[in-house]
């Protein structure tokens, strides 16, 4: 994991109105801790930072945005009426995809959320003029899409015209930060009023302008920046079901219940704070000391997940308990097919390096004992019901074991000098990711391979700049509720082109059948596979650990969350 650390500690009070929780589902007087590891990085989770911290960035979000949709306990995607409604109409172009708020959702400073904020959040996704947004959307589907002629004095409502069918058209328009607070702190000079400041976003949606995107794109994805050595009262203002009202830098946050959160699931507990810790070891021992109540252990640095099972064990006599299932996250070894890469247009190289890696070796070495669950898609879970049959076909077979003298062969067949030196990116703070690489080296040079290690802390730098050809990371299923097919296509990481698997997405975002949308999928995972997109190692496991003094934790379906189902939280004492 990335260490974050703390620059300046700011105790940040903000004034926003919270002095009475009214709202009937709020316990009164009602406090939980939550550990997360230190690599919190950004109160705007949209903007792509360290990988690691982006993970953190969404737990925080996950308490302070409302969204369209949420994901229940079964994993399903559930419309949230009480924030508005999504409506989807099949024209000849594609299809018009049409957002309706509810007229009583505001911001914590007062300001009512509209279509401004939709707005500014396509902007971002989509960024017309290279503006610098730097959205962890921008391959999402919005970039097919352009918004219908809307003013700020008469929108009741926001459409999108697509050019073709796109599998996230309902769900890749996420609220994230306030379109005024960005627009008043771009142009400082200009004095706007909330209402001039949003009427402007509408007119650069429509009719973008450079100059002013710049600006406005340099707050959005700088200004949000937790180790800001100042953070405004007004970058904190949310929507969500809770408040940011405290900030210590790398220390923690304490958040305070909406009191007039009612456009989603309502909150519970009056006050969450939210501590950071440097790995999972310091994080579990702040749970039996009794400091945190809720954590979300991940293996990091020297403490496997066998090491973080037998701690948690231990801990069984102070009453704390433990949930471990398969998440929908895969460790993976992902090629880069950029232009700086070795693998940009050799398909034979790439088959080649996919042969040389010990799949099977690498999951005896890691041990099912420590959560780790086989999986041989891109696509589903293990635990899928279209598993089975996707995994008979998609030709991943062909990697279930090591083949070094295949992958000689196939090496041979390229003509090429030998060795062919790979460059291999990794986080160091991965112990699984270090075994892999240990066992992946082995027999790399005897197949004509040499692999040179690139390993950092912060891989998501060596990442953005293209020059490496292997990645060895975590990667989200793409054929679960929260998972997003189109990023397999058009990542600015990996960059990976399809036609076959693009023509497969706009066929699947269409009206389907469940089994006619996983045959797509189905078909997607073999293109993949034939492609040498990569490799899917294992599942790896979540964990969720909480104290005595909570009582009624669901654990998050699609994994790794300690902030999911806050609607659900009881205190015992």
């Amino acid at each position: 994991m990335k260490r974050f650390i703390a620059l300046v500690a700011i105790p940040t009070l903000l004034a926003l109105g919270l002095t009475g929780c009214s709202a009937s589902s709020i316990v009164s007087d009602s406090e939980i801790s939550i550990a997360q590891v230190n690599a919190f990085d950004s109160f705007n989770a949209d903007v792509s930072t360290a990988i690691d911290a982006q993970q953190v960035n969404s737990e925080i979000s996950y308490l302070t945005t409302p969204s369209f949709y949420y994901t229940d306990a079964s994993g399903d995607l559930i419309a949230n009426e009480e924030f508005g409604s999504v409506l989807v109409e099949e024209k000849s172009s594609g299809p018009l995809v049409t957002f309706k708020l509810n007229g009583s959702v505001k911001w914590s400073d007062g300001i009512a959320l509209d279509e401004s904020d939709l707005l500014l959040s396509w902007l971002a996704a989509v960024d017309p003029t290279d503006a610098g947004f730097n959205s962890i959307r921008s391959s999402s589907g919005l970039k097919f899409s352009l918004p219908q002629d809307c003013k700020a004095t008469n929108c009741e409502s926001l459409s999108f015209q697509y050019s073709q069918g796109v599998p996230d058209a309902v769900t890749s328009l996420k609220i994230s930060v306030p379109a005024h607070i960005v627009v008043q702190q771009a142009f400082k000079n200009e004095n706007y009023s909330a209402a001039e400041a949003k009427a402007l976003i509408y007119d650069l949606a429509l009719n973008p302008e450079a100059g002013k995107l710049k600006k406005i794109a340099k707050i959005y994805s700088e200004s949000f920046a937790a180790d800001n050595s100042v953070i405004e009262n007004a970058l904190l203002v949310s929507a969500g079901p809770y408040v940011v009202t405290e900030v210590s830098v790398g220390e923690f946050l304490t958040l305070k219940a909406n009191p007039d959160f009612s456009w989603g699931q309502k909150p519970v507990v009056e006050t969450i704070n939210i501590k950071f810790f440097k790995d999972a070891a310091e994080m579990l021992g702040a749970v039996q000391d009794g400091q945190v109540d809720i954590a979300a252990p991940e293996e990091s640095g020297i403490l496997k997940n066998d090491d973080i099972a037998s701690l948690i064990s231990s801990m069984s006599a102070e009453g704390v308990k433990s949930f471990v299932q398969p998440s929908n996250f895969i460790e993976q070894v992902q090629l880069n097919f950029g232009e700086r890469s070795v693998f940009a247009t050799d398909s034979s190289l790439r088959l080649a390096f996919l042969s040389l890696i010990p799949k099977t070796k690498i999951f005896q070495t890691i041990g099912a004992a420590s959560g780790i669950r086989d999986v041989r898609s891109f696509v589903y879970p293990s635990s899928s019901g279209f598993y089975d049959p996707v995994i008979q076909s998609n030709g991943s077979d062909a990697y279930i074991i090591q083949e070094a003298e295949k992958a000689q062969e196939l090496l041979l067949a390229t003509k090429r000098e030998l060795p062919v030196v790979i460059r291999v990116v990794f986080d160091t703070d991965n112990p699984r990711a270090q075994i892999e690489w240990s066992l992946l080296n082995e027999r790399a040079l005897a197949a004509g391979f040499e692999l040179v290690n690139l390993a950092s802390e912060d891989p998501s730098v060596t990442l953005e700049r293209g020059a490496y050809d292997v990645f060895i990371g975590v990667g989200p299923l793409v054929g679960t509720a929260e998972g997003d097919p189109l990023r397999l296509i058009g990542n600015p990481l990996t960059n990976f082109t399809s036609e076959t698997i693009s023509e497969l997405l706009s066929l699947y975002a269409a009206e389907q059948t469940p089994i006619e949308a996983a045959d797509l999928l189905k078909q997607v995972d073999a293109e993949l596979f034939a492609a040498g997109y990569g490799l899917p190692l294992y599942q790896i496991p979540s964990i969720v650990v909480y104290s005595k003094n909570l009582t009624n934790l669901v654990p998050a379906p699609f994994g790794h969350s300690a902030t999911w189902g806050y609607w659900n939280w009881a205190l015992s004492r």
